[in-house]
């Protein structure tokens, strides 16, 4: 999937502070009203400053990000809308709805375009603030299994139900393992399996790590995780492994450590005092390889899953995190 050619410049603040919750996700209902922009008067007429609506800064990404299949973004029917293959995907309070289904927008969760740090922040124990909204988000993601629209994703992968997703998989080699993969992001993959071999030729830690994989040890193990047509388990949501644009990168022992939040849950129920130390984490290489191309680590991610990549770029041009131009 081509990507856009050098840094997205756009006012990710907008995402990252004006409209987050503590936990740093983008909550669209508390954003501002999606009325199209207007300039501020700047203090010359060649320094002229945009001035974005968050449903205007995403909705421009995502055209920016998919630049094959996402037109680009326009105010229209009072909302902001991009067209996916020649339909029109309205903002919908984030919830990403086709025309039809825009009053419907109330029935589902948004879609999340959330804060994603650059690099990992460092360890520190939750104060007992923090501590209490894990623990009430953790009992709301088990009572109210989140639900999100499939339409945006099924329209860009062109995916809507098992049989049409397995249509679109292309077997393909990586890292040793013939995994399925969605046609869409199969020159990013050759692009990070290229970055993590020319690591591990000098990195002695991503040499192991490969090796951890047991990518030459059993060829025949599902050590690497790719197409898998299944809901994000505990909600009513399609994962990224159901469009083939997700991995997960698994060793044969995970040596003790934790790595997703809700197996580390079951053997305490404070999962977030979890130190790093504590989780297994891939090689800072390999992390970056896949941010390069595209792919978002779950490691990053307040409920943990250090062993999960998958495809959105949008989330990396939100956060302004530099990806490799198309090659």
């Amino acid at each position: 999937m081509r990507q856009a050619a050098g840094p997205l410049i756009l006012p990710a603040f907008l995402l990252l502070f004006g409209g987050c919750t503590p936990s740093g996700v983008f909550r669209p209902e508390a954003a501002a009203d999606p009325q199209p922009a207007e300039a501020e008067t700047p203090e010359t007429p060649e320094t002229p400053v945009p001035v974005y609506s968050v449903p205007e800064t995403v909705m421009k990404t995502l055209s920016l990000a998919y630049p094959d299949i996402i037109g680009p973004a326009v105010f229209t029917n009072g909302d902001w809308a991009v067209p996916i293959r020649g339909v029109l995907c309205y903002w919908a309070k984030g919830r990403l709805l086709p025309e039809e289904a825009r009053n419907m927008a109330d029935q589902y969760d948004p879609y999340e375009f959330y804060a994603y740090p650059a690099a990992l922040p460092r360890w520190r124990e939750p104060d007992p603030a923090e501590a209490e909204r894990l623990e009430q988000e953790t009992e709301r993601y088990k009572t109210s299994p989140v639900n999100r629209s499939p339409y945006f994703l099924d329209s860009l992968y062109r995916s809507h139900d098992e049989t049409e997703s397995a249509v679109r998989l292309s077997l393909v080699s990586f890292l040793g393992r013939r995994i399925p993969v969605h046609y869409l992001v199969l020159e990013e993959l050759f692009l990070v399996e290229e970055q993590i071999k020319d690591a591990a030729k000098t990195k002695a830690s991503v040499q192991r790590w490969l090796e951890d994989l047991a990518l030459t040890k059993n060829p025949q193990s599902t050590i690497v995780v790719s197409w898998k047509y299944r809901v994000i388990t505990g909600t009513r949501t399609k994962s990224f492994h159901s469009y083939g644009a997700a991995l997960d990168l698994l060793p044969d022992s995970f040596k003790g450590l934790e790595h997703y939040w809700a197996w580390a849950e079951e053997k305490r129920t404070d999962w977030w005092n979890t130190p790093y130390d504590n989780r297994y984490h891939p090689p800072d290489e390999v992390i970056r390889a896949f941010e390069r191309y595209g792919f978002i680590w779950g490691g990053k991610w307040e409920f943990f899953d250090t062993g999960h990549f998958e495809y959105r770029p949008e989330i990396l041009m939100l956060n302004n995190i530099p990806m490799a131009p198309y090659r």
